[in-house]
């Protein structure tokens, strides 16, 4: 394990040793840079399939926020059965998505070892043009979150940060691959 971060899988409290691969080391970034912000799990974090959730985790610095993007890549066999949620420390949970997509999984690809990159990945930005439901399987691109993250914006983000996805319905599981947030530090 690198950096020696931990994140959380599921309700039940199962602890899994995650790397935390960065561009900027957590707590080096000032001056108005932007952060990004890697959690990369090489087996991926299975999502569970009775209406629990999985979460990646990971501690991020004290600057104040200027804007926030995740990026997702998910293996799950009927996608409009997830939600998708970012959550920061001190605020409620930001609803990414809820049953907006449809087809089998979010991004493409195995995991990278590191990146620095949203190729391949569901990006999700208040900055993108499109909607989730404009998309088609698996999803690669820039999309529009469900509700805005401009709730973020002006925050103090010293704490753990989370993405979260649930499965809404039985059937298959998932595997919440890797993801990523990146965050704008204000000036």
């Amino acid at each position: 394990m690198r950096g020696g971060r931990k994140a959380r899988a599921g309700l039940a409290g199962a602890v899994l040793a995650l790397a935390l691969l960065a561009a900027l080391p957590v707590g080096s970034a000032s001056g108005g840079l932007s952060g990004v912000f890697v959690l990369y799990e090489s087996d991926g974090v299975r999502i569970p399939n009775d209406h629990s959730s999985a979460r990646l985790s990971f501690e991020v610095p004290s600057e104040d926020i200027g804007t926030v993007a995740a990026a997702f890549r998910i293996r799950h066999e009927r996608t409009q059965q997830l939600k998708l949620f970012v959550k920061a420390p001190g605020v409620p949970a930001v609803l990414l998505s809820k049953g907006d997509t449809k087809g089998e999984n979010l991004g493409v690809a195995p995991c990278p070892e590191s990146t620095t990159s949203d190729d391949n990945f569901t990006n999700i930005s208040d900055s993108a043009s499109n909607p989730l439901s404009s998309g088609t399987a698996p999803y690669v691109g820039d999309f529009l979150p469900r509700k805005s993250m401009s709730a973020l914006e002006g925050t103090r983000p010293q704490g753990t940060w989370s993405l979260i996805v649930k499965d809404t319905a039985g059937g298959p599981a998932g595997k919440l691959m890797c993801g990523m947030i990146q965050i704008a530090l204000a000036h």
